[in-house]
């Protein structure tokens, strides 16, 4: 299958937190449950200006202007919700203390359909690839639904 046999309510925990968000407060909680859930002790989640007409399966479109609009560490107490302006073309988050110590992370991309809309920046837990895919896709449907992008 496509998940292991224990990873199966954690996906179905992520899936239904991300389905009842209706504001930003919801959306924050969401995230934090499911990063705990996940493991995943570090993210960003960063917003395109304007979205990038692109295929999926085409390569990964960064934009001069983005907006870093959530993002925490578990390890420090770090959080941040403020809209802070960048160009992820110089470096992928606007602050350079967040990623010192990261060893392993991914960055995926968040669409609204085929459209690019941002990036996720985040430390991997236990879990595999597609897991953290499907959060991908819930947090850009939840940001779909907010119109935050």
């Amino acid at each position: 299958g496509l998940f292991l046999e224990g990873d199966f309510a954690k996906v179905r925990d992520v899936v239904n937190v991300m389905l009842a968000v209706k504001d930003f407060e919801d959306f924050e909680s969401a995230l934090e449950a499911s990063f705990a859930a996940l493991e995943i002790d570090k993210a960003a989640i960063v917003l395109y200006d304007k979205q990038i007409e692109n295929s999926r399966a085409s390569k990964f479109d960064i934009p001069e202007k983005a907006k870093l609009v959530y993002a925490f560490s578990s390890a420090t107490g770090f959080k941040t919700t403020e809209n802070v302006e960048f160009n992820p073309r110089e470096k992928f988050l606007p602050f350079s203390n967040f990623d010192n110590d990261v060893t392993v992370f991914m960055l995926k991309p968040l669409f609204l359909r085929e459209n690019q809309i941002g990036y996720i920046y985040f430390t991997t837990g236990s879990f595999t690839g597609s897991i953290y895919d499907m959060l991908c896709m819930q947090i850009s449907n939840a940001l779909v639904s907010l119109k935050l992008n």
